[in-house]
């Protein structure tokens, strides 16, 4: 058993939580908390509470790296939906029996003073697995740190219930914090490949292209993309990818070709045809970017960056009328965004002009 598992097994056991009906007969014991501890105010109830927002916040995170398509759509679906319910810490219990490999496991532990001062504490976590083996793992800190561990633990309990939604967040992380070379980001995707099925290894491919992508690195990403497309030649995330490479590379011609591959294979084609707008717009090919931007429009009734995208699209074309239809729509469906408000405006006025 690896030290994520185990931060996983510390994140479950800290809350002193029991949960056994329809887990497979997974059950965890209360954890022992001094009273000196629990009069400072960190009771079961509270670590719980810092505890599901950090697993929120997580998730958040992810969550929007998830929707632009660093997962194909289905997949991304059900890893959003994998990540529900983690007031109930639903999230670790799957966790546990996803990725450590048991059916039934009983989770205990204690919180004592530690030596190194007063306000020192440790937590000592046990898992006896029906096997027979107990294993043992210790997490050593100030009490004023307890918020410090929460968040370590959360992060490395995500690691364990999907190490690629743990490294999304921890690219998102890295990238607000100026960190170009993304060192935490690559040491995860290393990560992804010794945990992750290798049936599933296109994914990972696709994850480290879209990070070279993020990096500016177009002709290396194209190498991550075409390398997932190699292991599942139907992954149409991977063709999507690549023409989006190509178009950030000034490609465009070349981007429509790879992205009309897509439309065969990946399901989120309102995606797709965007992408298809944007190549065709750059091409000067108007006719064409407006058919694909109403496929996606179709697909995608209720995205208001399409409608503003048609409505650019129109206005450029000297169609400010239909531009005004479109910005009206988009306003709409987004009405506390300033932009398409700001669109909307100069269509009516260059249509009174």
């Amino acid at each position: 058993m690896d030290y994520l598992s185990l931060s996983l097994l510390a994140a479950i056991s800290f809350f002193g939580v029991s949960v056994v009906s329809g887990l497979g007969g997974i059950s965890v014991e209360p954890i022992s908390v001094p009273p000196a501890i629990v009069k400072q105010g960190y009771t079961p109830e509270v670590l719980t509470r810092q505890m599901a927002d950090e697993m929120r916040h997580i998730r958040e995170v992810a969550g929007s790296r998830l929707r632009s398509t660093d997962l194909p759509g289905k997949a991304k679906e059900e890893t959003l939906q994998q990540l529900g319910e983690y007031f109930g810490i639903q999230i670790f219990v799957d966790a546990a029996r996803r990725h450590l490999g048991v059916i039934r496991v009983a989770f205990s532990g204690e919180i004592h003073n530690a030596p190194g001062g007063d306000d020192v504490i440790e937590l000592r976590i046990r898992a006896q697995i029906d096997d027979g083996r107990t294993v043992l793992h210790t997490y050593r800190g100030r009490v004023d740190e307890v918020g410090r561990l929460l968040k370590t633990a959360a992060f490395d309990a995500m690691v364990v219930v999907d190490p690629y939604v743990a490294t999304l967040y921890r690219r998102d992380e890295e990238m607000k914090a100026g960190k170009r070379d993304l060192p935490g980001t690559y040491e995860l995707i290393e990560h992804c490949f010794k945990v992750m099925p290798r049936k599933d290894h296109h994914l990972v491919f696709n994850l480290w292209g879209r990070t070279l992508l993020l990096q500016g690195r177009y002709d290396e990403a194209i190498e991550k993309f075409s390398a997932a497309i190699e292991m599942k030649p139907e992954f149409g995330a991977g063709y999507l990818n690549i023409g989006r490479t190509l178009i950030r590379s000034g490609k465009h011609a070349a981007a429509v070709e790879t992205l009309e591959r897509a439309l065969t294979s990946y399901d989120d084609v309102a995606t797709v045809h965007r992408e298809l707008f944007v190549a065709h717009a750059a091409l000067n090919q108007p006719a064409e970017a407006l058919a694909h931007i109403e496929k996606a429009i179709r697909a995608e009734p209720d995205e208001a960056e399409l409608h503003a995208m048609q409505g650019a699209m129109y206005q450029d074309l000297g169609r400010h009328s239909d531009a005004a239809a479109s910005y009206r729509q988009a306003v709409r469906l987004a009405p506390t965004e300033t932009k398409y408000q700001e669109g909307l405006s100069r269509a009516l006025g260059a249509k009174s002009s």
